[in-house]
């Protein structure tokens, strides 16, 4: 049997079917992560945590769901929870740029702040500050500031 007569046989028998389609979980899956974005394009990342949570339970490789996690995460200045959700959408997808970049992002300012611990505890002539003052500079003007 040819692939196409195959293809018209299973259409076929898939609309012959009456009775109405339970809620599949995919679907289930679409309007949690709809309701979940909802939430986050209003702001209120409480209740957006929350629905990308209750995504995660139905799919914890979600990559969506945990980039926005991760990003709830970090605004939140919780660093470690960040990470461990961008590195979960870079085993699911190791080519992730999105979830790579955001995870660079985290350890630029983590370093920014050890860096800044170094400065205060430091000797004034040790042989790194100069490199620290300079690195420092450089991260600023990543972030922005």
């Amino acid at each position: 049997m040819n692939k196409a007569w195959l293809l018209i046989v299973l259409s076929l028998a898939a609309c012959s079917n009456t009775q109405p389609r339970a809620t599949t979980p995919l679907k289930d899956l679409v309007t949690a992560l709809q309701a979940a974005d909802a939430l986050y394009r209003k702001r209120d990342f409480p209740a957006a945590e929350r629905a990308y949570s209750d995504v995660l339970a139905l799919d914890p490789d979600s990559i969506e769901a945990n980039i926005r996690l991760g990003v709830i995460a970090h605004q939140q200045g919780a660093y470690s929870r960040a990470e461990k959700h961008f590195n979960q959408v870079l085993v699911t997808d190791p080519r992730n740029a999105t979830a790579a970049y955001n995870l660079a992002v985290l350890h630029v300012e983590q370093a920014h702040e050890l860096f800044k611990r170094y400065l205060q505890v430091s000797s004034t002539k040790a042989a790194e500050r100069p490199a620290v003052f300079e690195l420092q500079r450089a991260m600023e003007q990543f972030r922005g500031q």
